[in-house]
């Protein structure tokens, strides 16, 4: 399907929101669709324009020590998938199993214009607060998500395409969510690739310092 004609869908599937009609069916990926389903049934206004303030610093502090062993192992990983992508208007940004973001790198001038939607360290991206997007609704489907510009639930977000791999634990339990997003005009082709392979990293970090005793 022509891309443009696809983000027309869109925009008409979102004013039959805003008209009070239904989300037509067949028109979004079915993991977005169950995600604006589960949005609407949420009571999330399509048209919403949320403000969410970042945790206090000393609140962000204490949830990095708590996700500490995350950090340590995902941080090498960020920097490496950080270094295929610099310089093309995105960052690599690592949550937490509840969404909320631990820590971000990226290029400056894209990261103070994703802070304007609260993208940043501190904030909370569940589904059920910040609508669509690619780490909260990768949390619920428990599955790689790419969200492509309007699919977003809110409008506010339709600059980003976001690619976002939960990151398992050795006992396969979700730790946190890997995510790689940027400008919506930019190629996407690799990222997801790109996000996969650095989450399967991660995770094979915390597998080795988990069973470090027990590996020879």
């Amino acid at each position: 399907m022509n891309r443009s004609h696809y983000l027309h869908q869109i925009r008409t599937a979102r004013e039959q929101l805003l008209d009070g009609g239904h989300l037509p069916e067949g028109v979004l990926p079915e993991s977005i669709q169950r995600s604006w389903e589960r949005c609407i049934e949420t009571g999330l206004a399509v048209n919403l324009r949320p403000e969410t303030e970042p945790a206090a610093m000393q609140q962000l502090n204490e949830l990095r020590e708590r996700n500490s062993r995350l950090l340590t192992q995902a941080q090498p990983e960020m920097e490496s998938l950080y270094s295929h992508i610099a310089g093309t208007q995105s960052m690599v940004i690592l949550s937490d199993a509840d969404g909320t973001i631990l820590h971000a790198l990226g290029d400056q001038d894209f990261m103070s214009k994703a802070q304007r939607v609260a993208l940043q360290p501190g904030v909370s991206w569940r589904e059920d607060i910040s609508g669509t997007n690619a780490i909260g609704t990768a949390l619920i489907e428990k599955n790689p998500v790419f969200v492509m510009g309007g699919e977003h639930y809110f409008e506010q977000n339709a600059f980003l395409n976001c690619s976002a791999s939960p990151i398992l634990d050795p006992h396969g339990s979700i730790i946190g969510v890997l995510d790689l997003s940027g400008d919506h005009r930019q190629p996407q082709e690799h990222t997801m690739a790109l996000v996969r392979m650095s989450a399967l990293m991660i995770e094979n970090r915390l597998f080795n310092a988990g069973f470090a005793a027990d590996i020879t």
